[in-house]
């Protein structure tokens, strides 16, 4: 699975601006290699892939990063549930960047107890190490994206949302982003023996969606005590905010 072979670029690319590119995008390519360089890997790192009936993920372990590709609308190729990667790659302009998922490892009291309720699905796959870029800026002002040249960065304009560019670091709680973002349009979790808190934002690239973790975020104190919660996973996806 020989896809990603470029150097890495000077500085940080913006992953907002990879949504719609297809896998064999440079841009991407280039993504990749400048994370893997900031993870200290030896090469580019390989993805691991799983393919759905509707939907295509590439996950990078290594990165705390996942990128999933879905067909494009206008394409009449949609691929079946046994299909494999190898059968997609000949088909990678069909495909486009719907959403990417960056990965955060928190530490804390009580996260050893979140732990043990996924034991069963981890040893299925390698855990996902901590996104290498962050903190990872997430620019509120509209992002115009280049449809003549992928690897062209977006360009921003004013926007009436502030703060402009909030931080997604490593230490980010929950109250920190409903003080950076305002209360979520949509959000749920939290029940005990379930997943953790998750809060979802409309922006101007489509949406985001974030997951939180540790003691706070379950139970049935979660949404009283979760405030202090830190993000476990954010996703950044194309589309508006709470379709499907």
């Amino acid at each position: 699975m020989a896809i990603l072979t470029e150097a890495a670029p000077a500085g940080p690319p913006d992953p907002i601006a990879l949504l719609s590119h297809p896998p064999t995008s440079p841009a991407l390519q280039s993504y990749i290699s400048y994370l893997s360089t900031l993870a200290a890997l030896e090469a580019p790192a390989m993805p691991d892939p799983k393919i759905y009936a509707d939907a295509a993920y590439l996950n990078y372990y290594p990165l705390g990063l996942s990128l999933m590709f879905v067909p494009r609308p206008e394409s009449a190729h949609h691929w079946g549930a046994g299909a494999r990667w190898d059968d997609l790659e000949g088909r990678a302009r069909d495909m486009v960047l719907d959403s990417v998922d960056v990965y955060n490892k928190p530490e804390g009291k009580g996260e050893e107890e979140v732990k043990g309720a996924t034991t069963s699905s981890r040893a299925k796959n390698p855990p996902f190490a901590a996104y290498p870029a962050l903190p990872l800026t997430l620019p509120l002002a509209p992002v115009t994206q280049s449809t003549s040249s992928p690897s062209t960065p977006p360009s921003t304009s004013n926007s009436s949302l502030t703060p402009a560019s909030p931080a997604l670091a490593p230490s980010t709680r929950a109250v920190d982003l409903v003080r950076a973002l305002g209360e979520p349009g949509r959000k749920g979790g939290g029940a005990a023996g379930g997943i953790g808190i998750w809060c979802e934002w409309a922006t101007p690239w489509g949406g985001l969606m974030v997951e939180f973790r540790g003691r706070e975020a379950v139970g049935p104190q979660a949404w009283e005590m979760g405030k202090e919660a830190r993000w476990r996973v954010a996703t950044i996806f194309a589309g508006e905010a709470g379709e499907g």
